[in-house]
């Protein structure tokens, strides 16, 4: 009897060992259709700990169940509106009691020469025009040389690949050879897609002139070469796109009045230059309210002017009235203001592209001069002349990284820098529904064994054999106890 109670101890030991396997494994094979091994283990270190949630970040409250969410350094906020860059700006010459609205996505060029509005419904458009180029490389322009209540007069517009030019009185340029060019109420529009760019342009004016020059198909003043050039109510606007390298830049310019004597070339095609990109190369030239805008994302870089009045000579100014001005009546403009007058108001800024917010690009706007009569009345006048804005990001291939030249080959969910599934997270291992960067889904529904979405996890199936195991054990165990008892009953007192 002696002999026999060491081995049954044994018996019961293997019998309890096995017991305990399948109580820790049982329970472990069934949360394994929905999490990790390794999730398991978390949660349980977590609920010894007495935690509820993910360690909390230092200095931010733990919130029972929601993981934390550790700051990245050096990654600029994204907008907080779709389309709407919100960033410190880069230059501001705004006037207290005046905002300028920011440019919007897509990128562009635009702008008009005046815009009247009674009450808030809209009076008169004067050489409104828009150049826009689509995140998918479409275009699209714009310009309205004239509108009434709303209703477009004298305008036209173009989608990708197409172009007009409405000028009535052509005839006499073409036949004068270029000597007498008068354009009146002009308008064209331009749009342009292939795999190496997209452009867009869209210009207008009241009234061109060149007298003595050698251009029979010449339309703008500003690109006069002759004894005289003037130009009414004129605007040019333009965007383009690098489609290899994604890169664009937009730019936009009008003027009410301008005139320039003697080889009267204006650069006014290339605002980059700076102020006297805009400078008559003549004599003598005058501006009355005119203002550019223009930017580009390969630096990024943006810059911006108006002036009431300027006056310049041989490519250089001599005179711009150009300072920023806010004049108020009463001094707060507001809702109950008899007059508010804004000059050379605007803004320029770098901002974040929304879908990588490491990729940059730039935006800005002016307005020459901004009037508001009985603020809030119900003949609230509003008028504004010379406005140009123009806003450009870095629009990378379809596939390819920021800066990344095309070509390239459509990259996996979770390594794309884009938030596809809408959770606020981007891309492995940030989205906790990626298992890896070559993972490409970012949605809940994963694959299961076999290959279909909204299978069952894999990771149940590691553990079978352990479980397997630990039944095999208590049934030794149990069988080992009953032969035992059978031969106690039998040969023990």
């Amino acid at each position: 009897m002696t002999s026999r109670t060491p081995r049954r101890h044994r018996r019961l030991a293997l019998m309890a060992a096995g017991t305990v396997a399948a109580m820790v494994l049982v329970p472990g094979t069934a949360l394994a259709q929905e999490t990790t091994p390794i999730d398991n283990v978390v949660e349980t270190l977590q609920q010894m700990a007495g935690s509820a949630g993910a360690p909390a970040t230092p200095g931010v409250p733990a919130v029972p169940g929601a993981p934390a969410v550790p700051a990245v350094p050096g990654v600029p906020a994204l907008p907080n509106l779709p389309g709407v860059p919100v960033l410190p700006l880069d230059s501001d010459s705004d006037s207290p009691g005046h905002e300028t609205p920011d440019p919007v996505f897509p990128d562009h060029g635009s702008g008009y020469v005046g815009n009247v509005d009674l009450n808030d419904q809209e009076i008169l458009d004067l050489t409104r025009y828009d150049a826009t180029i689509e995140d998918d490389g479409s275009t699209h322009s714009d310009s309205t040389v004239l509108a009434l209540f709303g209703n477009e007069i004298v305008g036209s517009h173009a989608t990708s690949n197409n172009e007009q030019l409405n000028n009535p009185t052509s005839g006499l340029c073409d036949g004068t050879g270029g000597a007498i060019c008068l354009s009146l109420l002009y308008h064209y529009v331009g749009a342009f897609q292939d795999e190496q760019s997209s452009a867009a342009a869209a210009a207008g004016g009241v009234l061109g002139l060149c007298l003595l020059g050698d251009n029979p198909t010449l339309t703008a003043s500003y690109e006069c070469k002759g004894l005289i050039g003037a130009g009414v109510a004129e605007g040019l606007g333009r965007a383009e796109r690098d489609a290899v390298t994604g890169h664009t830049k937009a730019d936009s310019f009008n003027e009410l009045v301008a005139a320039c004597l003697l080889n009267a070339e204006r650069n006014g095609r290339t605002p980059d230059a700076g102020d006297d990109a805009f400078a008559c190369k003549g004599l003598l030239g005058a501006q009355v309210l005119h203002s550019d805008s223009a930017s580009e994302s390969k630096t990024p870089a943006t810059e911006r002017h108006s002036w009431l009045v300027g006056l310049d000579s041989g490519g250089k100014a001599l005179l711009r009235l150009e300072d920023p001005a806010g004049i108020s009546i009463p001094p707060a403009c507001g809702d109950g203001a008899l007059l508010c007058l804004f000059l050379n108001q605007g803004e320029s800024f770098i901002f974040p592209n929304a879908d990588h917010p490491l990729t940059q690009g730039a935006a800005s706007a002016q307005e020459a001069l901004h009037l508001d009569l009985l603020n809030g009345s119900p003949l609230d006048i509003l008028v504004i002349l010379g406005q140009a804005e123009s806003i450009a990001h870095l629009q990378s291939p379809p596939g390819c990284n920021p800066g990344e030249k095309g070509p390239c080959p459509p990259k996996p969910e979770c390594s794309d820098g884009i938030d596809n599934d809408g959770d606020g997270k981007i891309d492995f291992p940030a989205d906790l529904e990626c298992e890896s960067p070559e993972d490409n889904s970012e949605a809940d529904g994963k694959k299961g064994e076999e290959g279909e979405e909204g299978g069952l996890a894999k990771t149940g199936s590691d553990i079978a054999p352990l479980l397997a195991g630990a039944f095999l054990l208590i049934g030794m165990g149990t069988l080992t106890v009953a032969a035992t008892r059978r031969r106690v009953g039998k040969h023990t007192i």
